[in-house]
């Protein structure tokens, strides 16, 4: 799957591919690799959302920051944050070494999903 980086249709169809992936996974029983999908879905659906307003986004996992810079434009994402940040030090915690708080649990991971289903109903016009 390619697309155009300034299409923000292109970003959101990849996000759709990550969050469709992540729902197998969980239903699977594997939250961790659910939960890294999930990120990568919701910074998908962040930067397309991004590319709509008109900005280049910036390479970064950073999720917070991303509905920091939507919020410059005016759209309200502050909702979600917490899962953004959930999102985002779980992602760090299972690429990077280091000293990080056990795997999420699968209640964890069902409960990221749905608030990330939200977000993709904010966003998305074709979810």
């Amino acid at each position: 799957m390619r697309g155009r980086p300034d299409n923000p249709a292109d970003w959101y169809a990849f996000a759709r591919r990550d969050l469709e992936k992540a729902k197998k996974d969980l239903a699977a029983g594997e939250s961790l690799y659910a939960v890294l999908l999930l990120q990568q879905a919701s910074e998908k659906l962040l930067k397309g959302k991004l590319v709509d307003l008109g900005e280049n986004p910036e390479k970064t996992h950073n999720l917070p920051y991303l509905i920091t810079r939507i919020g410059v434009h005016g759209n309200d994402f502050e909702r979600f944050r917490k899962t953004a940040e959930f999102l985002s030090y779980e992602y760090l915690a299972e690429r990077y070494p280091g000293d990080f708080d056990p795997p999420p649990t699968d209640a964890e991971a069902s409960e990221a999903l749905a608030d990330v289903m939200r977000l993709f109903d904010l966003i998305d016009p074709l979810k």
